[in-house]
This record gives structure tokens, C-alpha cells and sequence, in this order.
């Protein structure tokens, strides 16, 4: 099967052979744009999509986490500018 010119698809949005100076930054701007094409396509109001699009970016000043070692990593590495903020469940399932 060959590839599809869906609105958002990733081949469309990346560009072959091209390498990018920060992977993680060009993969979420990416994604976002891509998220923007497929809710274009679906006929979403700016509004709707521009609130949409904001929440997605905080996660990239805010992150909730569990305390997992293996969690914190991905968030160290993906989201290095995050605040991290610790999910209370887990905190006090640490502190028992």
C-alpha cells in the first residue's frame, strides 16, 4: 500500500533527508501542524482549533509526573524547559 495525502499526514509535514538542528522542537511543531490540517480539513472553527492548539503547548512549560524513574526520564529529555510537577497520589504513596 502505498502512501496517502491525508490532510496532516506526516510525509507531509517532514521533510525527507533534511536533518533538524533540535528533533524534538521540529517533531511537536510538525504534529501540531499536522493536527491543524486534519481539523482544517474537518471543517473546525479558528477558534476551536487555536484554543486546541494552546492547551497542547503547555505541556511544554507544565508536566505532571509520577516520580517513576523511567518517567522522568522521557520528561528530562523531551520536555527539558518543563516545569515538573509531582501528581499528588504519588506522592503520598511514596511518603506510606
Amino acid at each position: 500500500m502505498g502512501r496517502v495525502d491525508l490532510a496532516g499526514a506526516a510525509h507531509l509535514e517532514l521533510v525527507a533527508g533534511v536533518v533538524q538542528l533540535r528533533p524534538e522542537d521540529a517533531m511537536v511543531e510538525a504534529m501540531l501542524h499536522g493536527w491543524r490540517a486534519q481539523q482544517t480539513a474537518r471543517g473546525l472553527r479558528e477558534e476551536t482549533m487555536f484554543g486546541r492548539e494552546q492547551l497542547v503547548r503547555r505541556f511544554d512549560r507544565w508536566a505532571t509526573l509520577d516520580l517513576s524513574g523511567p518517567y522522568r526520564a522521557v520528561f528530562d529529555t523531551m520536555l527539558p524547559d518543563a516545569t515538573q510537577v509531582a501528581d499528588p497520589f504519588h506522592v503520598v504513596k511514596l511518603a506510606n
